[in-house]
C-alpha cells in the first residue's frame, strides 16, 4: 500500500526514468547472457553502451537526493562512453 502512495507522489519524468532504467537493466543482462553463450557475439558491445546509459539515468535520478552520488554516476557514465568510443570505433 505504501508503494502505491510513493509511486503516485513521483513525478512523471522520474517514473519514465525508473521504467527505462529497469528495461535497460534487463536488456544488459540478456545481452550479456547471449554473448556468454556465443549466440550473439556483439552483445557485450551493446551491454557496455547500455551500462553507460544506465549510469547516466541513475545520475539524473539521484541528483536531488544525493549530489555526490549523482556526480560519481555521471563521471562513471562518461568514462564508460569514452571507453566505448575509443575501443569500438
Amino acid at each position: 500500500m505504501q508503494l502505491k502512495k510513493i509511486w503516485k507522489e513521483k513525478n512523471l519524468f522520474y517514473k519514465i526514468l525508473l521504467i527505462l532504467g529497469f528495461i535497460i537493466s534487463i536488456t544488459v543482462i540478456v545481452l550479456s547472457f547471449l554473448a556468454i553463450l556465443g549466440i550473439y557475439n556483439k552483445g557485450f558491445n551493446l551491454a557496455v553502451f547500455l551500462s553507460g546509459t544506465l549510469m547516466l539515468i541513475q545520475a539524473i535520478e539521484n541528483y536531488k537526493i544525493n549530489k555526490k552520488l549523482a556526480y560519481y554516476s555521471l563521471i562513471v557514465s562518461v568514462f564508460i562512453f569514452l571507453i566505448f568510443l575509443f575501443y569500438f570505433f
